[in-house]
C-alpha cells in the first residue's frame, strides 16, 4: 500500500512538473571594426524598453576588449523567444556612447537586423529577430560616422 502511494506521488509530480524551457546560442560575427582599441559593448535586450542604449534595462551584457577579439562571440543557454543587440565600439573605454557638439555619435555602432540611420535611433521593432532553434548566427557590421 506504501508502496502504491510513493508511485503515484511520484507520477503526479511528473505530470504536473513545468517542462523544460528550450533555449539556444546566438553566435555573432562582427566586421568593419575600424581598430583595434578600447572595448566592444554588446547590449542584448528583450523588451523595447531601454533599448538601444540604456544598460540597465538589458536582459545580458557582454564587454570584450576589441584588440583580443579573433573569434565569433557567442550567447549561450538563451531562452527562446525575440531580443534585439546593440553594438558599441568604446574607443576610449569610458562605457558609453561620445557625441559632438552637433549630437553626432563618434564611435562606432550597430544593431541586430537593420542599416543604421543617421538622423534617429534604432527601433527595437525594427531590429528585433527570433531566437527559435538551438543556434542562430548573425552578421553585424559596424557603422562610423567619421
Amino acid at each position: 500500500m506504501l508502496y502504491s502511494f510513493i508511485l503515484a506521488t511520484f507520477f503526479s509530480f511528473q505530470t504536473t512538473a513545468a517542462p523544460h524551457e528550450p533555449t539556444g546560442t546566438i553566435e555573432i560575427n562582427i566586421q568593419n571594426l575600424r581598430n583595434e582599441k578600447g572595448q566592444l559593448l554588446i547590449s542584448v535586450y528583450r523588451q523595447a524598453d531601454g533599448f538601444p542604449n540604456n544598460p540597465a534595462k538589458t536582459y545580458i551584457t557582454k564587454s570584450i576588449s576589441v584588440s583580443t577579439l579573433k573569434s565569433p562571440v557567442r550567447f549561450e543557454s538563451l531562452p527562446y523567444g525575440t531580443y534585439a543587440i546593440s553594438f558599441l565600439h568604446d574607443e576610449n573605454g569610458n562605457h558609453r556612447m561620445d557625441y559632438n557638439l552637433l549630437g553626432m555619435p563618434q564611435e562606432g555602432y550597430a544593431v541586430s537586423g537593420q542599416s543604421m540611420s543617421l538622423f534617429s535611433l534604432p527601433r527595437y521593432e525594427k531590429a528585433k529577430f527570433e531566437l527559435n532553434v538551438s543556434h542562430q548566427k548573425l552578421l553585424i557590421s559596424m557603422y562610423y560616422l567619421r
